[in-house]
């Protein structure tokens, strides 16, 4: 909450979760909460079981927005041209961690530059190698934002 009360109402933020019914679920919890409210943060919501005009005008208002949150599954981790993302949150890493590099893909566009971060368990800690594989450069280190979640963070370019 705290990195959404901070970037949300400067920066275009695309934050991914793994499921529909959660996105959903953060649609319709974080409105609620008064430091993101008064913080004018506009949030949108976009994934697979919306019906397609519905995900067509959210990503139209989200695209016009200049600033705001697009909570999402990896329905908009590919083939979609969204400008001026600066930021990428992945609640979770996504299940086939090729995905993680097409997530990522949303910011740091047409030459851009780009900033990704990924809330990681203990168990989940070999992700990072998968990433070092795949060349995706580390920034910065370990934090502390949730009760066993560590923070990863990324820069894209």
């Amino acid at each position: 909450m705290r990195f959404l009360r901070l970037h949300g109402p400067s920066r275009k933020v695309i934050v991914y979760a793994m499921t529909c019914a959660a996105v959903d679920h953060l649609a319709a919890v974080l409105p609620r909460l008064p430091q993101l409210a008064t913080a004018g943060v506009r949030l949108r919501a976009l994934h697979g079981r919306m019906k397609q005009a519905a995900r067509e005008a959210t990503l139209e208002a989200f695209r016009a927005l200049p600033a705001g949150v697009l909570l999402c599954t990896d329905l908009a981790a590919r083939g979609l041209d969204i400008p001026d993302v600066h930021w990428i949150l992945q609640l979770d890493p996504p299940q086939d961690p090729a995905a993680f590099v097409h997530r990522v893909g949303r910011t740091a566009r047409m030459g851009r530059s780009g900033q990704a971060l990924v809330y990681l368990t203990a168990a989940e800690e070999p992700y990072v190698e998968f990433l070092r594989l795949r060349k995706v450069r580390r920034r910065g280190g370990r934090g502390g934002e949730g009760e066993g979640r560590g923070v990863v963070s990324f820069k894209t370019q």
